[in-house]
């Protein structure tokens, strides 16, 4: 599996923290906000991965974890899809 930037597991812990997001309020709620189109291939990253899923079209798109995942925390890596016990 791909390992994850920093900031593509920033983007999975308010994920988890959040039912779903729109693409504006992820960006506020990121420590160190990327460019829109910077979190856009993020997000397109953890989809391919099958981390997160959208719902929804256009300005009425939400992103969201995709459950099926098993999730696990670790102080040093934060919330990330333990694929060991998936």
């Amino acid at each position: 599996p791909q390992d994850l930037t920093d900031r593509q597991r920033e983007i999975l812990t308010v994920l988890a923290s959040v039912p779903h997001l729109g693409l504006r309020d992820l960006l506020a709620r990121l420590s160190d906000p990327p460019a829109e189109r910077t979190l856009r291939d993020d997000l397109g990253v953890l989809k391919r991965l099958g981390l997160v899923r959208k719902a929804g079209r256009a300005r009425a798109t939400v992103w969201l974890l995709d459950r099926g995942q098993v999730w696990t925390h670790s102080r040093n890596r934060g919330l990330f899809a333990d694929s060991r016990r998936s």
